[in-house]
C-alpha cells in the first residue's frame, strides 16, 4: 500500500483516529503494536464507516478493541487498542499533510492522556470494571445513517456528555471535528 496520502485515505485516517478519542472504535483482527494490523482496521473501517449504517462501523470497531471476545472492554483490551494506536500513528505521521497530522497529534494526546480507569469509571454504569457497548454508545443515538452523520447531528450526539465523560481532555474533542 503506497504511503502517499490521499483525500479518501485522509478522511479514513481522520474518521479512525476521532473515533478512538472517543472510545467509539473500527476494526477487525488484532496484533500489539502491529501497526499494519491497524492499519488495515483503519482501511477496512474508513469505507465502512462513512458509506454503511453506523452499527456496522460500531460492530466492525468492537471486533478489532474486544480482543477476548466477551463482549466488554477492560483495561487491557484498551491498552492493547492505545499501543496499536500509537504504534500506527508512528508509522503513518510520515505521509499525512500538516493539518492531518496534527489532527492525529490531538487524537493520540487525548488517548495517550486519558487515565483508563477513570474513563472506565465514566462509562462503566453497572460498576463492572468494564465498558459495554451499551455503555459506549449512551450519549449517541445510533440510527442508519452512517456514523460521521450521527457524530455531526446535534441531536444524535451529546457531545457535552461525551466531552465530561473524557474529563479535562473532553475540550480537545471539537478539535478533532465535533460539532
Amino acid at each position: 500500500m503506497s504511503r502517499q496520502t490521499n483525500p479518501l485515505l485522509r478522511k479514513r485516517l481522520l474518521t479512525a483516529s476521532a473515533a478512538f478519542a472517543l472510545a467509539a472504535l473500527p476494526p477487525l483482527f488484532a496484533f500489539a503494536d502491529d501497526p499494519v494490523a491497524f492499519d488495515q482496521m483503519v482501511e477496512t473501517g474508513g469505507w465502512l464507516c462513512e458509506e454503511a449504517p453506523a452499527k456496522e462501523c460500531i460492530d466492525h470497531g468492537w471486533a478489532y478493541a474486544d480482543r477476548n471476545g466477551d463482549d466488554q472492554l477492560d483495561r487491557k483490551e484498551l491498552e492493547a487498542l492505545r499501543s496499536d494506536m500509537n504504534a500506527w500513528a508512528d508509522w503513518r505521521s510520515d505521509s499525512l499533510s500538516g493539518k492531518d497530522r496534527t489532527k492525529l497529534s490531538i487524537a493520540r494526546s487525548i488517548a495517550n492522556s486519558l487515565e483508563l480507569d477513570d474513563l472506565i469509571q465514566g462509562y462503566d454504569e453497572d460498576d463492572s470494571g468494564t465498558i459495554t457497548r451499551d455503555e459506549l454508545l449512551a450519549d449517541i443515538k445510533v440510527d442508519q445513517r452512517p456514523l460521521p452523520e450521527i457524530l455531526a447531528d446535534k441531536q444524535a450526539t451529546d457531545w457535552q456528555a461525551i466531552g465530561e465523560r473524557l474529563g479535562p481532555f473532553g475540550s480537545l474533542v471539537g478539535s478533532l471535528g465535533a460539532p
